[in-house]
């Protein structure tokens, strides 16, 4: 009782924020609830990460601007795939997702484009996602990898602040610089522990050698080819031998490398778009610049997105039921609802917004500069997407990769005959599995 005389104030302002914050929340589901009564409701669950803040803005102007449609956006950071899948078994609503794996495709959970008759004319530089012939997505937001250089110990290092690595000897010539100067700084910082981050470097490295996707996946012979991997993995295996790279680099995670350039104990990186945020957050005390991913050779490479894009995808809401008429007509007007959505979701208002803010990178929307330092990951000159890479739809072993690729460049078997043993058991693994027999890989060259 004494506590309570003594801390009347206190205790009257903890029960007025209880009560407001369960007022907002009595409101939201009233006013949800008001929209559904009038309006159709179109759900869209999203994975919680860099596109949230530009999505749930451009959301709130929908719903307030449109008289038939209400977006219910759900954002999750939780297990994402349990979540989706449990919801779709169970015909829970779902109209729009990000596409997370083949089980969508087994299951029947989701379904082409073209039954909504989805304009996709917007869509003009190959982001749509294929399952064999038919599209049933679209590439929404990609990364592009790049090389982020801390200015400041490369200048004393003697690299000039304009130099740019075009092939992997440029590229080592400058850390040697740095290794020579600075000893105790890691040249180049490397996270090569996710498989995605691995086709982003080294995969894009040997584009310029064979005719492959960063995925190495050969779009001219339909199978996956190590071959140009011949001198990424030579030159690679010369940086871990004289430490002009980090010897964990099998295991190092991106939060280590943001972390040590952060502290300055490391003088490159690499990064990619949808890291900006962190990079302008985080190192805005760092004078960086970036630059594309060198090649492995002074041949013409190709320069794709990240193998990694988020992909926009339609949930499969069809009944094998008899529906009445009246049935009939609801759906009828449910599906033109989603099918405005999702076309609103890739126009170029849309994607321009979000990338004007820094949440999102669609492709196919306007390459958008800030006249900063920052502006070098957003520049997307010569960069493509890889239309036939069946990756995404393939169930694949990226041990098998990871294992050999790591085993080469520590030096522990000979680059030839691991290359060539990767190619062996990766194509047996991807030709033997049961769950990728509904893939016709030949379709899937250019």
């Amino acid at each position: 009782m004494k506590f309570m005389k003594n801390n009347k104030n206190f205790i009257a302002l903890i029960i007025v924020l209880v009560l407001l914050a369960v007022s907002y929340k009595v409101y939201k589901v009233i006013d949800f609830n008001n929209n559904k009564i009038d309006k159709e409701v179109v759900n869209i669950i999203l994975k919680n990460n860099e596109i949230k803040n530009g999505i749930s803005n451009r959301t709130k102007n929908f719903n307030k601007n449109n008289d038939d449609i209400y977006i219910n956006l759900i954002l999750t950071s939780d297990d994402y795939d349990n979540l989706v899948h449990t919801k779709l078994a169970n015909k829970s609503k779902i109209d729009i997702l990000e596409y997370n794996g083949k089980t969508l495709i087994e299951k029947d959970f989701i379904q082409p484009l073209d039954n909504l008759n989805i304009d996709l004319s917007n869509v003009d530089d190959n982001s749509e996602f294929l399952y064999n012939d038919e599209i049933i997505g679209v590439k929404y937001g990609s990364a592009m990898p790049k090389l982020m250089y801390n200015n400041s110990i490369l200048e004393d290092s003697g690299v000039s602040s304009d130099f740019i690595p075009e092939n992997l000897d440029d590229l080592i010539w400058m850390l040697e610089k740095v290794k020579s100067h600075e000893p105790n700084i890691i040249p180049l910082n490397l996270s090569l522990s996710s498989i995605h981050d691995l086709f982003s470097l080294l995969g894009t490295a040997a584009t310029s050698e064979t005719s492959t996707y960063p995925t190495f996946w050969n779009y001219k012979s339909g199978k996956y080819d190590y071959s140009g991997l011949d001198i990424v993995l030579e030159k690679f295996r010369y940086m871990y031998e004289n430490q002009l790279i980090n010897l964990d680099f099998d295991s190092k995670t991106m939060e280590d490398l943001f972390n040590e350039f952060n502290d300055e104990k490391s003088a490159v990186m690499v990064t990619n778009y949808y890291q900006k945020n962190s990079v302008k957050k985080r190192l805005s005390d760092i004078d960086v610049r970036f630059s594309n991913i060198p090649f492995a050779s002074e041949k013409s490479g190709s320069l794709y997105y990240h193998t990694y894009p988020r992909i926009l995808v339609l949930a499969n809401n069809t009944s094998d039921e008899e529906l009445s008429q009246e049935e009939e007509e609801e759906k009828n007007r449910h599906d033109l609802a989603v099918k405005e959505v999702f076309e609103w979701l890739i126009s170029e208002e849309t994607t321009s917004y979000l990338v004007e803010n820094d949440n999102n990178f669609a492709s196919f929307g306007d390459n958008y500069m800030n006249n900063d330092l920052y502006d070098g990951l957003n520049d997307n000159t010569n960069y493509k997407h890889s239309l036939k890479d069946p990756t995404e739809i393939l169930v694949g072993n990226s041990k098998i990769v990871k294992d050999n690729i790591f085993s080469i460049i520590r030096g522990e078997i000979d680059i030839n005959s691991g290359i060539s043993k990767l190619e062996s058991e990766m194509n047996s693994y991807i030709l033997n599995n049961e769950r990728n027999k509904d893939v016709d890989l030949d379709k899937y060259k250019e």
